[in-house]
């Protein structure tokens, strides 16, 4: 049997659509599991499992890019029903849309504009302001868990802190 679009085959758009969210299909290859709210650098590079064929999607620790605009997305597997995405498995991130659940820094407020920060999964502020570094909103202040709600722009942005 073939299986036509499957995982990370030839011609799989990996792409889910329901509204303003958008969701991707990623091949986890960090070597470690991620969490619901976990924020990354997307990336279209070949994965470093060496699939075959190769997976479309991965992601990349978030570093800082302050010359080149790169795509911040917030892990969300919900649409497999589960809250992690184990290594070497497949699992989806959100690039855009109302995200339920997003790692933040401490002291995060509602309506705070989100930056991705070098080195860390969680989402860090530049107050109220837009930058070229805003990837999202904040919509609820953090919870005890650390996490908030937010609006995810599905636009690239630098990373400037380092």
């Amino acid at each position: 049997n073939t299986f036509n679009n499957y995982q990370g085959g030839t011609g799989a758009s990996n792409v889910v659509v329901n509204g303003a969210d958008v969701f991707i299909k990623i091949y986890n290859d960090t070597t470690g599991t991620l969490t619901n709210g976990d924020c990354y650098f997307l990336s279209n590079f070949k994965d470093a499992d060496s699939l075959s064929p190769s997976a479309n999607y991965t992601l990349d620790a978030i570093a800082q890019s302050a010359s080149v605009y790169r795509q911040i997305v917030v892990v969300n597997n919900s649409l497999l029903g589960k809250t992690t995405i184990a290594d070497t498995e497949y699992g989806y991130v959100q690039v855009s849309g109302y995200c339920p659940k997003i790692k933040v820094a401490a002291g995060m407020t509602a309506e705070a504009s989100l930056i991705g920060e070098a080195g860390a999964t969680a989402a860090n502020t530049d107050g109220a302001a837009y930058t070229t570094d805003t990837f999202a909103i904040s919509k609820s202040a953090i919870d005890g868990d650390g996490f908030a709600t937010a609006v995810l722009f599905g636009e690239r942005s630098f990373v400037t802190a380092a």
